[in-house]
């Protein structure tokens, strides 16, 4: 009984595990200056890591001049010194901090690392670091959940740091395949209430509504199944299909 509960838990688990939602954040944070031997220049890196500070993509990398890029310390760890900055934004020296060209601080990410794989849902960080010293200068990182659900927060000021913005929006129409010899069908489509599943046992289906917000959720246990949706509002929205440690998104029409 033991061994049967253990594995019923780590079959959930992989499933939250190895979602790959795809989707767009966007990042935005003012850099204060202060006293140092070069102000108001400065040089500056913005990058993507996992929830254990482990680099995954650098996003902008402001310095050209290969003898103060040493000094974004935390940049150049994250990165085993290499200064990885494939496909972010580059540039020389900012040479204030004033609003306008050189403020605020604006990137993007796709949710994919340096290989272009899509990675899985979790937790993952922003990293944003300036200096103005031949030193180390200053850093700040925030955390945003990386998944169905859309995101849009506004982080408290810090010293170095102001109007600190993250969005994260999912994009539920790009599919990932589901590892299985029978296609799952959901129908009928558009519905008027109540939805057939067949071929989904042992899936979890979960349905978000336009924003990305979680809205119905249920584990499917037969071949079959009818979904009663006659509670929600008609209108589109996306199913998500969790299956051996895959997923798959269909739209859903409502009417």
């Amino acid at each position: 009984m033991k061994r049967l509960l253990s594995l019923i838990i780590a079959f959930f688990i992989s499933q939250i595990l190895f979602s790959q939602t795809a989707g767009t954040m966007t990042f935005t944070a003012t850099t204060v200056n202060y006293t140092a031997e070069h102000s108001p220049k400065h040089i500056l890196a913005i990058w993507i890591a996992d929830n254990s500070g482990n680099w995954v993509k650098t996003r902008k990398f402001m310095s050209s001049n290969p003898s103060y890029r040493q000094f974004l310390t935390n940049f150049k760890n994250a990165t085993s010194n290499s200064y990885n900055a494939t496909d972010a934004i580059t540039g020389s020296t900012i040479s204030n901090h004033n609003t306008g060209v050189n403020n605020p601080q604006n990137v993007s990410w796709n949710g994919k690392n340096n290989s272009g794989t899509l990675l899985a849902d979790g937790t993952y960080r922003v990293y944003i670091e300036f200096t103005s010293a031949n030193a180390t200068g200053k850093v700040y990182y925030c955390s945003f959940v990386k998944g169905a659900a859309a995101i849009d927060t506004t982080y408290a000021n810090q010293t170095y740091f102001n109007s600190i913005h993250l969005t994260w929006t999912p994009d539920l129409s790009e599919t990932q395949e589901i590892d299985s010899e029978k296609e799952i069908s959901v129908f009928p489509n558009p519905a008027e209430g109540e939805v057939n599943l067949t071929n989904a046992s042992g899936s979890d289906i979960e349905i978000y509504d336009v924003m990305g917000k979680v809205i119905f959720e249920k584990h499917i246990i037969f071949e079959k199944e009818l979904l009663n949706l006659k509670h929600l509002t008609p209108g589109k929205y996306y199913i998500k299909i969790n299956k051996d440690n895959k997923a798959a998104v269909k739209s859903l029409i409502l009417i």
